[in-house]
Protein backbone atom coordinates (compact mmCIF):
# COMPACT_ATOMS: atom_id res chain seq x y z
CA UNK A 1 0.00 0.00 0.00
CA UNK A 2 2.18 2.32 0.83
CA UNK A 3 4.27 2.03 -2.71
CA UNK A 4 0.72 3.29 -4.41
CA UNK A 5 1.15 7.01 -5.51
CA UNK A 6 -0.60 9.72 -3.10
CA UNK A 7 -0.98 13.27 -4.08
CA UNK A 8 -3.69 16.54 -3.76
CA UNK A 9 -6.81 15.87 -5.93
CA UNK A 10 -7.02 18.63 -8.05
CA UNK A 11 -10.68 19.96 -9.45
CA UNK A 12 -9.16 21.42 -12.44
CA UNK A 13 -7.70 17.58 -13.58
CA UNK A 14 -10.13 15.56 -12.81
CA UNK A 15 -13.17 17.34 -13.17
CA UNK A 16 -15.02 14.47 -14.52
CA UNK A 17 -14.63 12.01 -11.16
CA UNK A 18 -15.84 14.53 -8.57
CA UNK A 19 -16.82 11.60 -5.76
CA UNK A 20 -14.84 8.77 -4.31
CA UNK A 21 -16.74 6.16 -5.88
CA UNK A 22 -16.22 3.74 -2.68
CA UNK A 23 -17.56 6.28 -0.27
CA UNK A 24 -19.94 8.14 -3.25
CA UNK A 25 -18.68 11.69 -1.08
CA UNK A 26 -17.20 14.57 -3.21
CA UNK A 27 -13.76 15.01 -3.17
CA UNK A 28 -11.98 18.59 -1.65
CA UNK A 29 -9.62 20.12 -3.65
CA UNK A 30 -5.91 19.36 -2.06
CA UNK A 31 -7.45 16.35 -0.31
CA UNK A 32 -4.97 13.61 -0.48
CA UNK A 33 -6.01 10.41 -2.30
CA UNK A 34 -4.47 7.43 -3.58
CA UNK A 35 -3.87 6.76 -7.26
CA UNK A 36 -4.11 2.97 -9.08
CA UNK A 37 -1.40 1.48 -11.38
CA UNK A 38 -4.30 0.35 -13.77
CA UNK A 39 -4.97 4.31 -14.41
CA UNK A 40 -4.13 6.83 -12.83
CA UNK A 41 -8.00 8.30 -13.58
CA UNK A 42 -8.66 6.04 -10.81
CA UNK A 43 -8.32 7.81 -7.57
CA UNK A 44 -9.55 7.16 -4.37
CA UNK A 45 -9.69 8.52 -0.48
CA UNK A 46 -7.02 7.29 0.92
CA UNK A 47 -9.38 5.66 3.58
CA UNK A 48 -11.64 4.08 1.22
CA UNK A 49 -9.23 2.33 -1.01
CA UNK A 50 -7.18 1.40 1.53
CA UNK A 51 -10.27 -0.73 3.40
CA UNK A 52 -11.57 -1.50 -0.29
CA UNK A 53 -7.90 -3.52 -0.70
CA UNK A 54 -7.91 -5.57 2.67
CA UNK A 55 -10.75 -7.25 0.96
CA UNK A 56 -10.59 -7.29 -2.91
CA UNK A 57 -7.20 -6.38 -4.95
CA UNK A 58 -9.57 -5.63 -8.01
CA UNK A 59 -9.86 -1.82 -8.72
CA UNK A 60 -13.36 -0.68 -7.73
CA UNK A 61 -13.51 0.93 -11.29
CA UNK A 62 -12.53 -0.91 -13.79
CA UNK A 63 -11.87 -4.52 -11.96
CA UNK A 64 -8.48 -5.42 -13.47
CA UNK A 65 -6.02 -7.30 -10.24
CA UNK A 66 -3.40 -5.57 -8.76
CA UNK A 67 -0.80 -7.35 -9.14
CA UNK A 68 3.04 -6.42 -6.89
CA UNK A 69 4.25 -5.96 -9.67
CA UNK A 70 2.09 -2.98 -10.91
CA UNK A 71 2.10 -1.54 -7.72
CA UNK A 72 5.98 -1.75 -7.74
CA UNK A 73 5.74 -0.13 -11.06
CA UNK A 74 3.71 2.09 -10.31
CA UNK A 75 4.78 5.92 -11.61
CA UNK A 76 4.89 9.07 -9.04
CA UNK A 77 2.70 11.65 -9.18
CA UNK A 78 3.91 14.16 -11.08
CA UNK A 79 4.22 11.20 -13.78
CA UNK A 80 0.47 10.11 -13.18
CA UNK A 81 -0.82 13.94 -13.30
CA UNK A 82 1.20 14.74 -16.59
CA UNK A 83 -0.45 11.53 -18.45
CA UNK A 84 -3.48 12.18 -17.65
CA UNK A 85 -3.31 15.77 -18.64
CA UNK A 86 -1.94 14.24 -22.13
CA UNK A 87 -5.07 11.91 -22.52
CA UNK A 88 -7.33 14.33 -21.57
CA UNK A 89 -5.76 17.05 -23.85
CA UNK A 90 -5.67 13.68 -26.68
CA UNK A 91 -9.22 12.94 -26.01
CA UNK A 92 -10.27 16.93 -26.35
CA UNK A 93 -8.63 16.76 -30.11
CA UNK A 94 -10.57 14.09 -30.89
CA UNK A 95 -13.58 15.20 -29.79
CA UNK A 96 -12.78 17.97 -31.77
CA UNK A 97 -11.77 16.51 -35.09
CA UNK A 98 -15.15 14.25 -34.47
CA UNK A 99 -17.32 17.49 -34.18
CA UNK A 100 -15.83 18.94 -37.29
CA UNK A 101 -16.47 16.30 -39.60
CA UNK A 102 -19.95 16.18 -38.33
CA UNK A 103 -19.68 12.94 -36.07
CA UNK A 104 -21.26 12.43 -33.07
Amino acid sequence: MEKLPKGPYDETLYYRVRKCVICLEVFKNEEEVIYLPCDPRHHFHTSCIELWLENSLKCPICKITLTLEAIESCGKYTELVNFVKQKDEESFLCSRKTSAFGYS
